[in-house]
Parts: structure tokens; sequence; C-alpha cells
């Protein structure tokens, strides 16, 4: 665990998290980075910023308290520790990260905006397969068909939150559960021409022709030319996927809105010094253009 988190137990189950840095729940999960958590009003406390989710088979509540405190409804510290503080990058110094990113202008600008922002490390079959069905689709709709995927063909898990309301979630289908099945059952689902795609990936997991322990520990031109071979990935869906799910963070994925970022604000490219942090410079940039134009 990084040195100056603390943590503590508000009572048997729960475990309170202080960061030594500013953090934003709302903003990290809802920029569209990942696609399985949902926010809701805890109706116990004043606290909204609440939400819940499961990623691979990790399920949490997750309350923000204040710009620097979190609360992880019935957590223990191991778990914290196996798999929190990786999903939510907490072990990296942003805060170096970005007194460099503020020497560039318009990254400044998008720094105080959104400077609470982290690039999560999700599982890495999860975020590849997710972003496979991403292509052409609305976030909305990546959400609805990823449910779908899940509860098809995932495990179900009983869950109580801290609102007292009980709910079913599914875990995310491991790559044989998908590998055994034929593009005409995603079809149904509604995958349309990424039903193929989503089944040639898990079956190159599932047989081993694709190995993604080792694709997190290549070079980044390695590991994206490895995703490059599956059929149906092509350089946004790769460089999504080594970002969020294979801690890649010179990764820089270029959608609609980072490519109206850099045509407007760096014709010649990001400036040297940023580069070798492109991937969490890029969600800043992402999220405050969108953002930008929204509020216009």
């Amino acid at each position: 665990m990084s040195a100056g988190i603390s943590l503590s137990s508000e009572n048997t189950k729960d475990l309170i998290v202080k960061l030594p840095y500013s953090f934003s729940l709302k903003y990290t999960l809802e920029c569209g980075q990942c696609f399985r958590w949902k926010a809701y009003q805890d109706a116990r406390q004043n606290e909204t910023d609440s939400f819940y989710g499961i990623t691979g088979d990790n399920f949490a509540v997750i309350t923000q308290r204040s710009d620097n405190t979190l609360l992880f409804y019935d957590t223990k510290t191991p778990a914290f520790d196996r798999f929190w503080s990786i999903y939510f990058d907490f072990e990296r110094d942003y805060e170096s990260l970005k007194n460099i990113f503020i020497r560039d202008p318009f990254l400044s600008k998008a720094i105080k905006f959104c400077g609470g922002l982290r690039v999560l490390r999700q599982p890495g079959w999860e975020t590849l397969c997710s972003y496979i069905i991403s292509q052409n689709n609305n976030i909305p709709r990546i959400k609805s068909l990823i449910n779908k995927l899940c509860v098809s063909f995932g495990r179900s898990l009983k869950i109580k939150r801290p609102d007292g309301i009980c709910e079913e979630v599914y875990s995310f289908p491991e790559p044989g559960a998908l590998a055994r099945l034929s593009a005409s059952d995603l079809e149904k689902l509604g995958f349309g021409y990424r039903a193929p795609y989503v089944i040639c990936a898990a079956q190159a997991v599932a047989n081993g022709r694709l190995n993604l322990d080792a694709v997190a520990e290549m070079p980044i031109n390695e590991a994206r030319a490895e995703l490059l071979k599956l059929t149906g990935v092509g350089p946004k869906v790769a460089d999504c996927s080594l970002l969020y799910g294979f801690g890649k963070i010179d990764a820089f994925p270029v959608d609609t809105w980072i490519k109206t970022v850099m045509t407007e604000f760096y014709p010649f490219g990001l400036p040297e010094f940023v580069k070798p942090y492109a991937g969490i410079a890029q969600i800043f940039l992402f999220h405050y253009i969108r953002n930008r134009v929204k509020n216009i």
C-alpha cells in the first residue's frame, strides 16, 4: 500500500480510506473508462457520491465523504490491499504527475477542472472484452450489452447495499465460458457484428494463444501488436485495453474527442515531457474537453 494512505475501521465491517491527496470517485467512475458502476443516494447519510459495482467477481459499495476520504462498506484491509488499492491506482503518485502536466497550458486547465481523476487498473480480460463491445457504441448501450453478457454467462452474487436494498449482481464471464459459445448466442443479446469478435478473443485467451499476463509485462509496442492480432481489435480498442486494463500509461487512445484536442491544441503532438505518461494525460484531456463542450 502506498505511503500516506491511512486505513481505519468505522466498525467491524467498514473501512475508512484517507488519501494524502484529492480524489474524485464520481469523475473516476463516470468518465467513460469503466462500465459496471452505478450511483445511488445513500438514504442513511447526506453523502451523494455513493457508488456500487462489480469488476471481475469483486463487489464494492463506496461513498466519498470528502475530497480525500472514502468509505468502503463491508470491506476488510486485506481485500483493499489485494484488489481495490490496485484497481484505483492509489499507489501511483499523481500529484507529481500533475506538477509535470501543468507546465502545458491546456493540460493545466484540464487538471484544474478534474484533477481528482485517476486511470483505473481494471482486470485485463474484462477490459479487453468491454472495449471490443464498445466499438461504434454509446455508453448507455455499452453498459446494457455488458450487463446482458454478465447476467447470461457470469456467476450470480447476492448483495445487500448499505441502504438495505438487496440486489443480484453478476461476475464478468471468464474467457472459457464465452469461448464455448457461438456468435449467434451473442447476436441474440444484441451484439451484432461484435459477437464473433468477442468469441474470437475469448477463444484466444482460453486456449493460450493470447497470454494476458504476458501482455501486461511486454513493452507497449509488443503488447499492442499482440492485441492487434485479434479479429476485430483495432488501434483504439487495443490502446484503451492497454491503458485501462494493463497499466500501460504511455498508451494514448484516440477517439473523436481526443482528435479534436490534438487538432486544436497539439497539432505537432504532445509535448515530449508528457509522452511517458500520455495515457494519464489523455484521461484529463478527454474528460475536460467533453465537459467544456457541454457547458459552452
